[in-house]
C-alpha cells in the first residue's frame, strides 16, 4: 500500500540512484567513440560511395564512367560477377561495348546515378540475378546518404 510521506514536488529529497550504470554507459561510450576513431582512421569511406567493376576500377561520381553495368553474355544471362563501368545507363539494345563481348545491351534505368538495372523486369533471367540487382540498388542507396 502506498503511504503518502508527505513531500510536495519541489522539496522531496533527491539523490542519483544509478551511479554504478551511469559509469558503465560512460565505458560504452568510449569504447564506441575508439571504434569509430579505428574504422575512419584505418578505413576508405570512398569504398562505400561507389561501386568497383570486375576489375577493381572504382566507378566513381568524379570519373568518366560512373556508372555499374551488368554485361549480358551469349546465353542471355546477366554476368553478375564482372561487371563493367560505363559513362551512361543505356536506354536501348542499339548499342554494345568492348568489354562486354559485343553482345547487345539491353534497356536500364539509372539508381542513384550508380548503378544500371533493368527497366523491363522481364530482363532478369533468374531470382538469383534479382536478388543481386535488388541487392546493388539497397547499397546505391546506402551510399548516397553517405555522400550527404
Amino acid at each position: 500500500e502506498f503511504v503518502d510521506l508527505g513531500y510536495m514536488p519541489d522539496t522531496v529529497p533527491r539523490r542519483c540512484t544509478d551511479p554504478g550504470w551511469a559509469v558503465i554507459f560512460l565505458m560504452a561510450l568510449t569504447a564506441w567513440a575508439c571504434c569509430c576513431w579505428y574504422a575512419y582512421s584505418m578505413g576508405d569511406v570512398a569504398e562505400l560511395q561507389a561501386f568497383d567493376d570486375g576489375h577493381g576500377h572504382r566507378c566513381a561520381l568524379e570519373s568518366s564512367t560512373p556508372y555499374l553495368f551488368f554485361c549480358k553474355n551469349a546465353s542471355g544471362h546477366h554476368n553478375m560477377e564482372t561487371p563493367v563501368c560505363r559513362s551512361e545507363c543505356p536506354q536501348s539494345s542499339n548499342t554494345s561495348l568492348r568489354q562486354c563481348g559485343g553482345v547487345p545491351d539491353y534497356p536500364t534505368e539509372d539508381i542513384m546515378s550508380m548503378v544500371c538495372v533493368p527497366s523491363d523486369p522481364n530482363e532478369v533471367s533468374s531470382k538469383r540475378e534479382g536478388q543481386k540487382f535488388w541487392a546493388y540498388q539497397k547499397a546505391a542507396e546506402s551510399a548516397v546518404m553517405l555522400r550527404v
